[in-house]
């Protein structure tokens, strides 16, 4: 549940925000996207941020106790 502790610019995100995603674009991409996505992880919005533990931390400061589940990255 959104803390409210940052300002987002999407109509009802605390009601849309379910899932949460860290990735990034590539392997030799240096930054980081924090993604909120709605139920069917359809993305609403993302912040970037230079390092992995650094969107982890914003995830925390917006939603409390999270935790992240680590996915392999999809074949192709």
């Amino acid at each position: 549940m959104p803390t409210g502790a940052t300002r987002h610019s999407v109509n009802e995100f605390a009601e849309l925000v379910v899932h949460l995603a860290v990735a990034r674009y590539d392997e030799a991409e240096a930054d980081c996207y924090l993604f909120y996505c709605t139920g069917g992880w359809a993305v609403l919005t993302d912040t970037c941020h230079p390092t992995e533990a650094e969107a982890v931390a914003q995830a925390k400061f917006e939603f409390g106790d999270v935790t992240f589940v680590r996915v392999p990255p999809a074949d192709g």
